[in-house]
């Protein structure tokens, strides 16, 4: 069903609550812009006991979002995502809420399995429902409007498929798992919505990696252009000229190769961490999502690295500390790649 107005969006989601589901299906379509952190949303699909609902966020009609308001943010239903960053930023962007709770169908199945990178959506549905996507249109203008038959035909598979893998692997795998892992999961599902903050710190990563290195930028340019404003204003100069001043007199730092100097510790520490993710059939690229969160850690600059909190800690961020620091031994197998022992350095 394609919901192009308000009234047929509220009778849409007020048939979904009279039936009080314990999970949604939902998934989103969206362009990035240029110079923008947010992406420009065009379609919030939902899946609902097989039924879909294509939601049009840019028909002119369609200027009231408080139905979705209430069943994003329903304590009571979950709501299922296929890699959900993305797609949690674009909606709290359009909605300015963070939908919860929510669970994050690609986080579970690396927590719950060893893989080398992340299983593509198209290898899930493949693997666990054994059908294949079509994902040709993925990567058309869905902006434009009218939408194309085969924009919505592949907008409404999308979201089946997703609400038929969440009930194939919960029902089939996620129930007999352990419970530590599922503490695990629950953790970073609420940091999700926790940590709002996040969002837009992953939105600057792609121009700064990390958000102490974005903090230094800013501070370094306000202190040169509030010296340039002072002594423009003064001296009555032009500023430019000031400006131009400045940046040719003020010293160049050589930036450190951080990527050479730290290479060693960084392959220790790798090699530790995917030995573990062996012996726990958890994917390495789950724990440790981004190669300069590791960096980071290494540095230890800084203290909301995910590493240094919560479970990942307990995993390996607390050994690691140790090693680095000196109180702490391991030993690897070079000939097999892994951990022999990790020991307690004791003084002589």
């Amino acid at each position: 069903m394609l919901i192009v107005d308000n009234s047929s969006l509220y009778v849409a989601v007020e048939h979904i609550l009279q039936h009080n589901p314990k999970f949604i299906a939902v998934d989103t379509e969206f362009i990035r812009r240029k110079n923008t952190f947010f992406p420009s949303l065009s379609l919030v699909q939902i899946c609902f006991q097989e039924q879909v609902l294509i939601i049009d966020v840019l028909s002119k009609h369609l200027n009231d979002y408080t139905p979705l308001k209430n069943i994003f943010n329903h304590p009571d239903i979950i709501k299922i995502f296929y890699d959900c960053s993305q797609d949690v930023v674009a909606l709290s962007d359009i909605l300015n809420i963070i939908p919860y709770p929510i669970v994050d169908l690609q986080a579970m199945i690396m927590l719950y399995k060893s893989y080398s990178s992340p299983p593509s959506y198209m290898k899930m549905v493949y693997d666990i429902l054994g059908h294949t996507i079509d994902k040709s249109e993925k990567t058309s203008n869905w902006m434009i409007r009218p939408l194309s038959k085969t924009q919505i035909i592949y907008a409404s598979v999308d979201v089946l498929y997703l609400y038929r893998l969440y009930q194939n692997y919960v029902i089939h795998d996620f129930q007999k798992y352990d419970l530590n892992k599922k503490s695990c999961f629950f953790e970073d599902m609420q940091n999700i919505y926790h940590n709002t903050s996040n969002i837009l710190q992953n939105a600057l990563s792609n121009y700064f990696p990390s958000i102490s290195m974005l903090a230094v930028y800013c501070l370094s340019n306000a202190r040169i252009q509030s010296s340039v404003e002072e002594i423009s204003k003064k001296y009555n100069l032009d500023s430019k000229l000031v400006s131009d001043t400045l940046n040719k007199h003020l010293p160049q730092v050589q930036e450190i190769d951080f990527d050479e100097q730290l290479h060693d510790l960084l392959s220790i520490c790798k090699i530790f961490i995917r030995s573990k993710c062996l012996v726990y059939d958890i994917s390495y690229t789950y724990v440790v999502r981004k190669k300069t969160q590791l960096k980071e850690f290494i540095m230890g600059y800084d203290n909301n690295n995910i590493i240094r909190n919560g479970w990942r800690y307990s995993f390996c961020g607390k050994e690691l500390s140790d090693f680095i620091s000196g109180r702490q031994n391991i030993q690897f197998s070079l000939k097999h790649n892994k951990i022999i022992s990790v020991n307690k350095k004791t003084n002589k």
